[in-house]
């Protein structure tokens, strides 16, 4: 590990909390269109206090809950508990490792009915995630910050001087447990992604509090985001077979990365809306309709793509593939069109619920970050993939020339 390896992570690591207060000041710029974007306004957005972190351990309190005893349904409709794919050579599941309950999309609805109803009944306010943002996402940006470092402990021992800022970033443990708790699934699914569809609950309240209605722009991109995110927990096991689930660690590029990162900067376009109108609020409704059905064709063919790999993987369905004695590898659907068609579908969906925001860079900044996170993931993979197939992998991306677009 070179010098200027080691400066990256140190970089990466130092700059990405004040890059995020960066982020949450130019909302609050954009609502006050007058006000001049300082170093000082920055500042103002960190802001941790008690009762966001006495809120916040209650919140994951409830989620540890309901992830040890809400049991779901598998496809086959029966009540199961699973987790983590044990893949063998081939790619294929052969069992399950790291177990834990299947059930995202109840925990999801229970969610968003305790949310709602409890803002209704006065126990908190709906518009509180949009109000008191800067306290609670500074608080979970600092809790974030030292479960990083408590993971990091725990298998510091085990590394070389040269791996210890590799070993906080990309982190020691593969699939790391506290109080038997997973923590991945906990940061990721219970953390980051419920707080990202709350946030967008509560944008909406916002937004019906400013205009007196829920205009065309925030519809859409509010209506197109629940429904990514509530197949994303329907589905929620497929992901599970990702490579950053299966294989990379825990550290600070996945866990602050989806406590802190993604329920701040992933609805973008919802804090934006919120207090402001869009200029698809004027636009004739067949606009929203293009864009609306647009995004929901993506949307699907990228469900496609995870259920083809899915299937796959599981060994339930035979499929073109190119294989040697040890593994194989897909050709069929998406997968035999481009090597990494969902990154396509994933980033055009994204650019339709940012559509009606696009016109302000604090609405954009989840497409643009999104753009350089596939791609940055794209040569990760492919490196990953080189490295565990060899010629296998060569004779596929012959098979397979594209990359990215499926023509």
């Amino acid at each position: 590990m070179t010098f200027s390896q080691q400066a990256v992570y140190l970089f990466l690591m130092l700059g990405a909390p004040p890059f995020l207060l960066a982020g949450s000041a130019l909302y609050n710029h954009s609502v006050h269109e007058n006000a001049t974007l300082t170093w000082d306004r920055v500042v103002q957005q960190f802001h941790p206090t008690p009762w966001a972190a006495v809120a916040l351990v209650g919140y994951f309190g409830f989620q540890a809950l309901l992830l040890t005893t809400v049991v779901d349904t598998k496809d086959d409709g029966k009540k199961t508990i699973h987790g983590f794919f044990s893949l063998d050579a081939q790619g294929r599941a052969t069992g399950y490792s790291g177990l834990k309950m299947s059930n995202g999309l109840l925990c999801t609805l229970i969610n968003v009915g305790v949310f709602t109803v409890g803002g209704k009944i006065g126990w908190w306010p709906l518009t509180g995630l949009y109000d008191y943002r800067a306290e609670w996402s500074s608080t979970l940006s600092v809790a974030a910050l030292l479960l990083c470092v408590g993971l990091w402990l725990r298998g510091v021992r085990s590394l070389p001087w040269a791996s210890l800022l590799p070993g906080l970033f990309w982190g020691t443990e593969p699939r790391p447990r506290i109080m038997d708790l997973d923590v991945k699934v906990m940061a990721v699914y219970r953390g980051g992604m419920t707080l990202w569809l709350l946030s967008i609950i509560s944008c909406l309240f916002k937004h019906w509090e400013t205009f007196g209605e829920i205009r065309q722009g925030m519809a859409l991109s509010a209506v197109l985001q629940i429904a990514y995110l509530g197949l994303f927990f329907q589905k929620e096991h497929r992901h599970y077979i990702d490579t950053d689930m299966l294989v990379k660690n825990t550290g600070f590029y996945l866990c602050w990365g989806a406590l802190a990162w993604v329920p701040l900067c992933y609805p973008s376009a919802t804090w934006y809306l919120a207090t402001h109108a869009s200029w698809l609020d004027t636009s004739h409704f067949g606009w929203v309709v293009l864009v609306s059905g647009y995004g929901v064709i993506n949307m699907v063919r990228r469900h496609n793509c995870e259920a083809q790999r899915y299937t796959f993987r599981k060994g339930a369905v035979s499929y073109p593939v190119v294989h040697n004695k040890d593994a194989a590898l897909y050709l069929g659907g998406w997968w035999g069109r481009a090597r990494h068609a969902h990154y396509f579908f994933d980033w055009m969906t994204v650019l339709c619920w940012t559509f009606p925001a696009m016109h302000a860079l604090s609405g954009s900044l989840y497409l643009i970050f999104l753009f350089f996170l596939l791609w940055n993931r794209l040569h990760r993979t492919e490196a990953y993939c080189q490295k565990k197939f060899g010629p296998l992998w060569q004779e596929y991306c012959q098979r397979v020339p594209r990359r990215v677009i499926p023509l």
